[in-house]
């Protein structure tokens, strides 16, 4: 395992990169509303897209830099962050799950010349998981897909898709190609944030799959889900994170520099008041998500400190946004700037891998597993 020092040099080569070659770009793609192509291809010739797979697929398999690397690229731009958290839902699929043909895309994967989807939600939700209605039929040795699948981020540019189908009662998993008959990809869905993640629907009408495109075994789609959702929480929240640590910056900095009267505004007690919160928040947030990160690579129970991580970083986010907000004033609601950005694309961290509403729910059926056992 890497040593502190060794991961905290690493921060600094990533860090340096990310100012250097990712924060010129990032207003760009965010004002027109662009996917991050030129980004993503830098990221991948840096080698931060092979983090977190296995070195015998071409990547590091080094979790703790790939949350390291999304912090840093989250705090420059935020739009490129979200393809780290699809790159571990699709990477992630494939390693528990995958076979060894499967598993060969990911060496596509490190070099940044794929394009992932990871297509589970549907129009009723994604919450729940079992109400899934996309349906994949058996018919002459061969899975034909019919159904809807709705808020797929990378859907119109993605050349692989992960989907989840039934298969009579239960549910499956599947890797595709976007490519051929049965695949047809809806209008661009424009949100308030993340402008730069494309996302549409897909409907899939007699899309046919064959037998070696199911990943795992047929009706264990659930189990595929869930185990995947530790890692990629993880990496969502330290996305939430990296943004936690630029508007800490943006506030502290202006904070000194702005004067109210003949005094810098950080001497009046309710700025500080915000300023402590919003470190407390990001110390928080991080010791959550690495004490998670340490125990899922130690082998042991992490599920419910993933969600506890995921929760609390995403609303600690929501709440530092406004804070920064507040502190600025009227320069925090510029549009373009690093905060107003960042204000816009909290709230999906909260969406994003489940709802605050339904970590809520995992956390305290743990707490309800442990009751009685314990410390949990």
């Amino acid at each position: 395992m890497l040593g502190f020092e060794d991961l905290e040099d690493f921060r600094k080569n990533i860090r340096f990169f990310c100012e250097k070659e990712l924060k010129p770009l990032a207003s760009f793609y965010d004002m027109w509303e662009k996917f991050p192509e030129d980004s993503y291809r830098k990221i991948a010739e840096k080698g931060i897209l092979s983090l977190g797979i296995p070195e015998e697929y071409g990547g590091t398999g080094d979790f703790f830099r790939e949350l390291v690397a999304t912090e840093e690229i989250a705090r420059v731009d935020q739009n490129l962050s979200i393809q780290m958290e699809i790159k571990s839902l699709f990477e992630n699929t494939l390693i528990i799950h995958g076979n060894d043909r499967q598993k060969e895309i990911l060496r596509d994967l490190a070099r940044g010349s794929i394009i992932p989807a990871f297509a589970f939600t549907e129009p009723s939700g994604g919450t729940d998981v079992l109400g899934l209605k996309t349906e994949a039929r058996k018919e002459n040795g061969r899975y034909v897909i019919n159904g809807m699948k709705m808020f797929i981020t990378n859907a119109p540019i993605a050349t692989h898709l992960i989907v989840f189908a039934r298969t009579g009662e239960r549910i499956s998993a599947f890797l595709a190609k976007k490519e051929g008959k049965g695949i047809r990809i809806g209008p661009r869905i424009k949100t308030t944030g993340t402008r730069g993640a494309l996302i549409s629907s897909i409907r899939f009408e007699n899309m046919e799959l064959d037998e070696d495109s199911l990943i795992g075994i047929e009706g264990n789609g659930l189990k595929v889900f869930f185990d995947v959702m530790d890692r990629s929480r993880l990496v969502l929240s330290a996305g939430a994170l990296g943004m936690m640590r630029r508007l800490y910056e943006e506030s502290m900095r202006f904070s000194t520099e702005r004067k109210s009267g003949n005094r810098q505004i950080y001497d009046y007690q309710y700025i500080q008041d915000h300023l402590v919160s919003m470190a407390m928040d990001i110390e928080i947030s991080s010791l959550l998500i690495y004490n998670a990160a340490l125990l899922l690579k130690n082998g042991k129970q992490s599920s419910m400190e993933s969600a506890m991580a995921k929760l609390y970083s995403s609303e600690a986010l929501k709440r530092n946004a406004i804070r920064a907000a507040e502190i600025m004033g009227g320069y925090g609601y510029i549009s373009g700037t690093p905060v107003d950005m960042i204000y816009r694309d909290a709230h999906a961290t909260s969406l994003g891998l489940g709802s605050s509403e339904a970590m809520k729910i995992t956390i305290f059926n743990y707490l309800k597993k442990f009751s009685g056992k314990g410390s949990i």
